[in-house]
């Protein structure tokens, strides 16, 4: 018999639900990404962020930290742009070469990286220590929450949300005076993994993803006023790493 991973949607599918969700990320004027270096590994990583205030707490340490230590101009064009999730999440499975200064060539790394709040949520649920670790993206949901089929004749679909007070939220306005559900997580980038080795949906076989509200304002605001420039693929700025 089928199994349920290899009936369910494909990698293909899960990326095409991924494509409406914001991410957040470094670049200047032009598009082109800061990334940073691995001087030890010899690459670079690039850093996604689900919120716009993740990337801009870390843009306004690093304007802040090479001002103290005299390199300010490193990142006088940066800007955050938005970035769909499934872009994120390729690029965090599939080395990608890029230039840097001088026409130096690395072999480049994605992290997608959650609000620390949500991972302090996810670490409640679930105290082994996963979510202490990095490349982790907690989903949260309820077994016994689903929503109508995407189309007639379809499968519910079961909403997984990126912050545990959207699920309550959604679920109390489902189930009123039922009280609070029984909340589950599960890791974005691992079920990724496992739906790629079988060839199915498998954890996120029938899963739609929403994201916080403010995030789709903020990503459809940066587009309306031109403030979100197309991310560059092959080009990098390279700063400082360990």
């Amino acid at each position: 018999a089928e199994s349920s991973a290899a009936a369910g949607p494909t990698t293909k599918d899960l990326l095409a639900r991924m494509r409406p969700i914001p991410t957040f990320t470094v670049v200047d004027a032009s598009g082109v990404p800061y990334l940073i270096a691995d001087k030890a590994g010899g690459g670079a990583t690039g850093y996604f962020f689900t919120s716009f205030q993740g990337a801009l707490i870390v843009l306004n340490d690093a304007k802040k930290d090479a001002e103290e230590k005299g390199y300010a101009d490193t990142w006088k064009d940066a800007t955050i742009t938005m970035v769909p999730l499934d872009v994120a999440v390729r690029l965090a499975f599939k080395k990608t070469k890029r230039k840097g200064q001088n026409d130096i060539e690395l072999d480049t790394i994605g992290d997608v990286i959650p609000m620390a709040g949500d991972l302090e949520d996810a670490n409640r649920i679930d105290p082994s220590g996963r979510y202490r670790q990095q490349g982790v993206v907690p989903m949260f949901f309820a077994s016994d929450f689903s929503l109508p089929p995407a189309e007639e004749g379809g499968l519910p679909v079961r909403p997984y949300y990126f912050r545990k007070s959207d699920l309550l939220a959604a679920y109390g306005e489902k189930f009123p005076g039922k009280g609070s559900p029984s909340v589950e997580v599960v890791d974005l980038i691992d079920a990724f993994r496992v739906a790629l080795k079988t060839g199915g949906g498998g954890a996120l076989g029938n899963a739609v993803f929403v994201p916080p509200e403010e995030t789709l304002s903020i990503a459809k605001d940066l587009k309306a006023k031109g403030m979100s420039p197309a991310y560059k693929m092959a080009e990098m700025k390279m700063v400082g790493g360990k």
